[in-house]
């Protein structure tokens, strides 16, 4: 493969294309969630095309590796309607997914910025406290620290990252807890405390 360059008229038009889907589905219903990313998926497929093709890559080989994205595209598109209601449910439990895992790494936030404010109380007892408010229980009923416990390992962990959205979310809402609030652990807890009660309505 040889090196590319790619033009910035070519940039632009990329930009224009995108910010366009942005202009014909304006709303977030789930019709124009869908809308707009077929739309965009078009253009993400459009550059990275011309980029394959500007390093020397045939079409033959272009087609599959595309394939699937192109048959994605293809039912994005489709006027049948259970087709429609397919990809709508598949985008759907893909936000659900998304949604969980951030709660799940705001967990074990709480749970990091608990044994760094108040150091005495025991992790299966902070992981419990935190379990109860968000309501993660066993099977028994009874909130499932080790749960809290093992998203925070998770989190904490650096290579290779298992689960990447975890960690992410993880270190993002630290980072911005500990840059707000340097060095004040239970001040970091408390405005913590305050961003979950507002997303999740989650009382701790």
């Amino acid at each position: 493969m040889k090196p590319v360059q790619i033009t910035g008229e070519f940039i632009e038009e990329f930009a224009a294309g995108l910010k366009k889907t942005l202009a014909d589905y304006p709303e977030g219903t789930e019709q124009e969630v869908v809308g707009g990313g077929a739309e965009g998926l078009h253009w993400l497929v459009k550059l990275a095309e011309s980029t394959l093709s500007e390093a020397g890559m045939s079409e033959l080989r272009q087609e599959q590796l595309f394939s699937r994205i192109r048959a994605l595209h293809a039912a994005l598109v489709s006027p049948d309607h259970g087709q429609y209601v397919d990809v709508t449910r598949a985008i759907n439990k893909s936000w659900n997914n998304f949604n969980q895992t951030v709660r799940q790494a705001y967990m074990a936030i709480g749970l990091e910025l608990r044994r760094e404010g108040w150091p005495s109380e025991s992790e299966k007892t902070a992981a419990k406290a935190i379990a109860d408010a968000f309501r993660v229980l066993d099977r028994d009923g009874v909130p499932d620290a080790a749960k809290v416990i093992g998203w925070r390992t998770t989190a904490k962990r650096k290579c290779p990252a298992k689960y990447p959205l975890l960690r992410d979310q993880f270190l993002k809402g630290l980072r911005a807890l500990k840059d707000a609030f340097p060095d004040q652990p239970q001040r970091q807890h408390e405005a913590w405390r305050d961003f979950v009660a507002s997303n999740w309505r989650v009382k701790i």
